[in-house]
């Protein structure tokens, strides 16, 4: 319908404008500690995952490369309208995350900050970003209890959250994608580890 491609097109103006924005303001920055930013190449389609295709963002960049023939993967907690549509298009999705879901034949992995922490996948895509980037990867996440919440603060819907809202997560990834410390799940520390900052420029020899 009108209405249908209206809001499509919104979503995709949207999502080219905060590429743009990107670009135009930290390319430069990047360039300069020699960091490149992945670009795709339309006339040479890839496989790309998406964590979380069933947003409202992500669907509409997922339906973006599926027009151009990209072959297109990704999970969802559940189903819905957007993911049906994909389907449809061509994409292959999985609902529930788990860390199998990241496969070798997977060339680019695209997440945003609504994917949590504990997500399996993201686990293993640090791992992936440590071993592309030939670098350490601090993983800083958080940690929110229920009970950190005030109680008058949206009561209702507060009371169906699990008691640990944020597990953590927290870890350190080496340049050959192995855990420096593991993942701290469920509470509150400080991690502390020895690392070698020869590995990195050794992993570019």
């Amino acid at each position: 319908t009108g209405k249908t491609h209206y809001n499509m097109y919104v979503r995709l103006l949207g999502n080219i404008l905060q590429m743009c924005f990107f670009n135009m303001h930290f390319q430069k920055i990047f360039k300069q500690a020699g960091i490149f930013m992945y670009k795709l190449d339309f006339q040479k389609p890839i496989h790309v995952h998406f964590i979380g295709i069933g947003g409202i963002s992500m669907s509409g960049l997922a339906e973006i490369l599926l027009n151009e023939n990209f072959k297109v993967s990704g999970s969802d907690m559940k189903e819905s309208d957007l993911t049906k549509l994909l389907c449809e298009k061509g994409a292959n999705i999985v609902y529930g995350q788990r860390y199998e879901n990241i496969t070798d034949d997977i060339d680019v992995v695209v997440y945003t900050s609504a994917i949590k922490e504990d997500n399996p996948e993201w686990q293993a895509t640090i791992q992936h970003i440590a071993i592309e980037g030939k670098c350490y990867f601090v993983n800083a996440d958080m940690i929110i209890r229920k009970d950190s919440y005030p109680d008058d603060l949206r009561a209702e819907e507060i009371k169906d959250l699990p008691y640990w809202v944020c597990r953590g997560g927290s870890c350190i990834v080496d340049p050959f994608g192995h855990y420096v410390t593991d993942p701290v799940w469920d509470e509150e520390t400080v991690i502390y580890a020895d690392i070698d900052m020869e590995l990195p420029a050794a992993c570019k020899m």
